[in-house]
């Protein structure tokens, strides 16, 4: 081997080492772009699902109150409006029911 062959081989080495420094960097930046773009559409799926069942649950609270409030209203029914308020109640709980 000579002095210039050496010096070329290096200098070849040296820019196949470049050259896979940049694409494993290039690869790395994929991976972690992909993998950033996969955590955020989880994190968005995540956010609609609590949306969704908060939405849910302030309904049902909602309802539970007015039920609540039907209740109370037949308690404080006199005998003659008794049976109307429990047929409004029965209505609604089968409204409800069947969704």
């Amino acid at each position: 081997f000579t002095g210039k062959q050496i010096q070329h081989d290096m200098e070849e080495l040296r820019k196949k080492i470049i050259s896979c420094d940049f694409n494993f960097e290039s690869k790395v930046s994929e991976i972690s772009s992909f993998l950033h773009g996969e955590i955020q559409s989880k994190i968005n799926e995540a956010d609609k699902l609590a949306q969704n069942n908060f939405r849910s649950i302030r309904h049902l609270a909602s309802k539970h109150n007015l039920f609540e409030n039907r209740m109370e209203g037949l308690l404080k029914a006199t005998p003659e409006e008794a049976p109307v308020k429990r047929a409004e109640i029965d209505q609604e709980r089968l409204k409800y029911a069947e969704k």
